[in-house]
């Protein structure tokens, strides 16, 4: 079986014939494919870190701008499950941003993901996300039983 590397110039110009790629059998790809092998993935990887600088500044900012608004009509009341909830969908989604702004921030290039790194990360970002619209969809829901 005839192994061979492609960079992400060579998808551009591919076609499907026959059996996989212009005859080449996809199992035959080796694993020197590096994604950061082209500026414009290099590129694109750097707007999606500034994209998630920008959006945990602005979560901070809210944060700082209604605080005075937030502690006399939240942390002033009792504890209950809709301030339970409030403080989950505010606080929780900032924090689980930091981690996204780590992994493109601090990561060398190029960095490489074993098969169970990219499995724990994609663990993460489903709960996390999960239980954000999850306390949101409760809040509504609770919001419309008022």
């Amino acid at each position: 079986m005839q192994r061979i590397a492609l960079t992400p110039f060579d998808f551009r110009n591919l076609t499907l014939e026959g059996r996989g790629v212009n005859g080449i059998d996809p199992r035959s790809f080796t694993s020197s494919y590096s994604t950061f092998g082209s500026v414009g993935v290099v590129a694109d990887a750097q707007l999606v870190d500034r994209f998630t600088v920008a959006s945990l500044v602005f979560l901070l900012w809210d944060v700082i701008i209604t605080l005075e608004d937030e502690v006399r009509l939240v942390w002033s009341q009792k504890w209950n499950s809709m301030k339970v909830l409030y403080i989950v969908v505010r606080y929780f989604s900032t924090l689980a941003q930091i981690p996204l702004l780590l992994k493109g921030t601090i990561l060398p290039v190029p960095f490489r993901y074993t098969r169970s790194d990219c499995f724990k990360w994609q663990l993460y970002q489903i709960f996390s996300a999960l239980i954000i619209v999850a306390a949101l969809d409760a809040i509504l829901i609770g919001r419309g039983a008022l």
